[in-house]
């Protein structure tokens, strides 16, 4: 009986563990020994086969150990060399490369692309660093393909490896807020929330993956309750932005997520009751928080942002649109150069999934299309309740979120959705393969 429920729970135990070391480290407690410690955990994993799925997390945790990574240029040069390290041992040792994938050809013309619109660009550097970060995702993609595992089991993994980092970055929020010399409220009203020099709107994405991930989880765990309330604390930590697009996105998340629940549940009583224990301890907390004027002041912080301003967010639609006339075909120079061409007002992105991808012209525009087209298709394929949460994550985080944040270009956002779409790619690779087998018999 413990026997069972140890294995059922060994890769949660194994994710809490590394959240924990995480979050020592970047209470500063362990933070010199953080990578040496990680370093161990990837080549233990690596050298005793473990699958591919025990090694993502090391990388995607270590980067919330620190809070000043992104100012700390030797932190970063260690960050990619452990990174690269970890996948060139695990593919040189446990892998093959077997397989192409079906995006390769979508993220190809990207990359191709991006060498092409160097013709118009006017800072040959910018453009050379958008060509990188597309390879990079195409490399990783490539690495991802021909490494995560033909088996369902993988999508609670990756569903719960996003829960828990989101978990984590909710935690170093509050961590941030309450240690403020500032009062909280005042703290998250001003946006001062800091976790190492990253834009807050940044910070905030792998909590809103996470969000219809958790979905999936609820879904197939029996015992619902305490992945709900980790759902709830992801939630806070979107909340805590105040970013109207992050919120926005919450918003429409809940509005699908829990018909599509309840529709897909088979225990739909057993849900229902859980469900109404998760509200009313939200009542419950709620009423204590409200008793200190939390709640109440947290939500006239919120509405006092101007919900209907999105002046600045024309203007630089409008600057894209200049100069997409003015580089109609190949674009202006590629991903990065948007933040060339608004320099003077220190925004870096056109904040908008179309407007950025018109740096790399009407093929650019062609090429996402065509790279939604064919992930779409390969996705809707396969016979399993993931597929309609992933699709809910991809459409909402690029069309809803991306229609007013760079939220699809952003390279860690592009580096996440690909992890999810290789292990449904594969699942359904495989799965064609059986039916296949199964009609030659």
């Amino acid at each position: 009986m413990m026997k069972n429920i140890i294995e059922n729970i060994k890769f949660d135990l194994y994710l809490v563990l590394l959240a924990v070391l995480t979050f020592l480290s970047y209470l500063g407690y362990l933070t010199d020994y953080i990578i040496p410690l990680f370093v161990v955990v990837g080549v233990f994993a690596i050298f005793t086969r473990k699958k591919v799925i025990y090694i993502l997390p090391i990388i995607f945790f270590v980067q919330m150990a620190f809070n000043d990574l992104s100012d700390d240029k030797s932190l970063i040069t260690l960050y990619s060399f452990f990174v690269g390290a970890l996948v060139v041992i695990d593919f040189i040792y446990n892998r093959k490369f077997v397989r192409l994938g079906v995006m390769t050809i979508p993220l190809g013309i990207f990359s191709i692309l991006a060498i092409i619109t160097a013709v118009n660009t006017p800072d040959l550097f910018t453009t050379f660093e958008g060509w990188i970060q597309i390879t990079t995702v195409l490399v990783v993609y490539l690495y991802l393909v021909n490494t995560i595992d033909d088996d369902e089991v993988n999508f609670s993994h990756i569903a719960k490896i996003f829960m828990y980092i989101s978990f984590l970055v909710t935690v170093e929020m509050l961590h941030f807020v309450v240690s403020h010399d500032l009062e909280p409220i005042e703290v998250i009203r001003r946006r001062l929330i800091d976790l190492g020099g990253v834009n807050l709107n940044l910070i905030i994405y792998t909590n809103i993956l996470a969000i219809p991930l958790m979905g999936y989880v609820v879904l197939k765990a029996k015992v619902k309750l305490p992945y709900m309330l980790i759902a709830l604390i992801s939630a806070t930590g979107i909340l805590l932005t105040l970013s109207r697009s992050s919120i926005f996105t919450l918003a429409v998340y809940v509005v699908i997520l829990v018909p599509v629940i309840l529709y897909l549940e088979k225990n739909r009583l057993s849900l229902i009751i859980q469900g109404f224990i998760f509200f009313l301890l939200i009542a419950i907390g709620l009423y204590f928080l409200e008793q200190q004027d939390i709640v109440s002041d947290y939500f006239n912080t919120l509405f006092a942002r101007d919900f209907g301003d999105y002046d600045n967010r024309f203007d630089i639609w409008l600057i894209a649109w200049d100069k997409l006339k003015e580089f109609p075909i190949f674009g202006s120079g590629g991903l990065y150069t948007s933040r060339y061409f608004m320099q003077d007002t220190g925004i870096i992105s056109y904040h908008n999934i179309f407007a950025q991808a018109s740096t790399l012209g009407i093929l650019g525009i062609g090429a996402l299309i065509y790279t939604f087209y064919i992930k779409t298709k390969m996705i809707i394929s396969r016979n399993s309740d993931f597929i309609w949460f992933a699709l809910i994550l991809i459409y909402i985080t690029a069309f809803v979120n991306g229609f007013l944040q760079p939220m699809y270009f952003n390279s860690a956002y592009m580096n996440y959705i690909f992890i999810i779409i290789a292990s449904i790619e594969v699942y359904s690779n495989t799965k064609k393969q059986d039916n296949k087998d199964e009609k030659e018999d």
